[in-house]
C-alpha cells in the first residue's frame, strides 16, 4: 500500500509504488530472509535512503543492472509528486528495451534478430525461406530478408502457402514501407501467373485479400510506386467477376477517383486508374451515385493525354461501359 493510502489518497502513482513493492520482492528474494523482506517494505515508507545500500547489495551479489535498481528507485518515490508516472517509466530506455525484447508496441521500438538467426535463411530452398517467414512473423527484418529472397521464385506459378505468408508479412507490418513494396511486387508478378489454381483463387478473392489491398492504398495513397503495384494487383483479380464485386462492396470507388485525381500527370497510374474504373464499371455495385463523378474525371484525363493513344485507348472503355449504364448526362455530350 503506497504512503499516501493511509490518508485516503489514491491515484495512479499508488499502483506506480505498488508494482515497485512487487518489483523489489522479486529483486531481493534470492539475497534476503522473508522477515528481512517484510521489514524494508515497512522502512522503504518512511525513509527511501534505505535502499541505497540494498541496491549496492543487489548490484553487487545479485548482478542486477543499475539501470533496474534506478528505475526502482524512481517508483518507490514517498512524495507521490516525485514518483514516476505509467507513462514516465514506459519512456525509460531501461525499460523501452525490456519491452522491444517481449515484442510490446510501447516500446516504439522494431523488434531485431540476431544477425547468426538470420544465416539461417537459405537462398536457394523455398521451403525454408517459407518457414523461416512463419517462425519470425513479428521481426520486419526477417520479413523483408524473406521477402526479397521469394522474388526469384515467383515464375514457378502461383504457390498458395507462399501467396498467405506475403499477405501475413504486409498485413503484419503496415507501417514498414520497404515489407508493404516488396510484398505488393512479389504478390504481383506471383498473379501475373493466373488466377485460376485450385483453392488459391478462393483466397485471393476472400475479404482477407481484397482488404488487405484496399487497406494499402488507402494508407500510401501518396506513395506512386507502391500504388502502382497495388492497383496492378487489383486490376489483375478485377478480370475475376467475384473479386470485381468485392472491390466495388468495400468502398474503393471514392478512393480510385481520389488517386485518380492526384496522378493525372503520372501516366502509368493513370493506365491503372483506368483499367480498374474499366472493371469496378462492368460490376452490379456500379449503379451507385459515385460512378457518376467518373465520366468527367476520365474525360479530363483524355483531353490532358490527348495525343497518348495507349491511355486514351485504357480510358475509353470505362466511358463506353457508363455510357450503356447511362451515366453520361446529354450535357456531358454538348461539352
Amino acid at each position: 500500500m503506497a504512503p499516501e493510502s493511509v490518508h485516503f489518497i489514491y491515484s495512479e502513482k499508488s499502483d506506480v509504488w505498488s508494482l515497485g513493492c512487487i518489483l523489489l520482492v522479486l529483486m531481493t528474494t534470492s539475497v534476503k530472509s522473508d522477515q528481512d523482506i517484510t521489514d524494508l517494505l515497512q522502512k522503504v515508507k518512511v525513509n527511501s535512503s534505505c535502499l541505497d545500500t540494498v541496491f549496492e547489495t543487489l548490484q553487487g551479489l545479485a548482478g542486477y543492472p543499475e539501470d533496474l535498481c534506478c528505475l526502482l528507485q524512481k517508483m518507490l518515490k514517498i512524495q507521490p509528486e516525485e514518483r514516476s508516472s505509467t507513462e514516465d517509466l514506459v519512456n525509460e530506455p531501461y525499460s523501452k528495451k525490456c519491452l522491444a525484447l517481449v515484442g510490446s508496441p510501447l516500446s516504439g521500438l522494431k523488434k531485431t534478430l540476431p544477425p547468426f538467426v538470420l544465416d539461417q535463411l537459405e537462398e536457394n530452398n523455398l521451403e525454408s525461406i517459407l518457414k523461416f517467414m512463419k517462425n519470425f512473423v513479428e521481426y520486419e527484418e526477417a520479413q523483408l530478408s524473406a521477402l526479397r529472397m521469394l522474388a526469384r521464385y515467383t515464375k514457378d506459378g502461383l504457390h498458395g502457402e507462399m501467396v498467405k505468408l506475403i499477405s501475413q508479412a504486409i498485413t503484419t507490418h503496415r507501417d514498414a514501407y520497404a515489407v508493404q513494396l516488396e510484398g505488393s511486387k512479389t504478390l504481383r508478378h506471383l498473379l501475373s501467373q493466373g488466377l485460376e489454381q485450385g483453392d488459391i483463387e478462393e483466397y485471393l478473392t476472400s475479404d482477407h485479400f481484397i482488404n488487405m489491398l484496399v487497406e494499402t492504398a488507402r494508407l500510401y495513397y501518396h506513395d506512386a510506386q507502391l500504388l502502382s503495384e497495388i492497383l496492378s494487383l487489383m486490376t489483375m483479380l478485377a478480370a475475376n467477376e467475384m473479386a470485381a464485386e468485392m472491390l466495388a462492396r468495400v468502398g474503393f470507388l471514392p478512393d480510385l477517383i481520389k488517386i485518380t485525381e492526384h496522378s493525372l500527370e503520372n501516366r502509368e497510374l493513370c493506365v491503372s486508374c483506368c483499367a480498374l474504373l474499366w472493371s469496378l464499371a462492368m460490376t452490379e455495385m456500379a449503379s451507385g451515385e459515385g460512378m457518376k463523378k467518373v465520366v468527367p474525371l476520365i474525360a479530363t484525363l483524355i483531353q490532358r493525354h490527348l495525343r497518348d493513344g495507349q491511355l486514351v485507348e485504357s480510358a475509353s472503355p470505362a466511358l463506353w461501359i457508363l455510357c450503356l449504364k447511362g451515366k453520361l448526362e446529354s450535357i456531358f455530350w454538348q461539352k
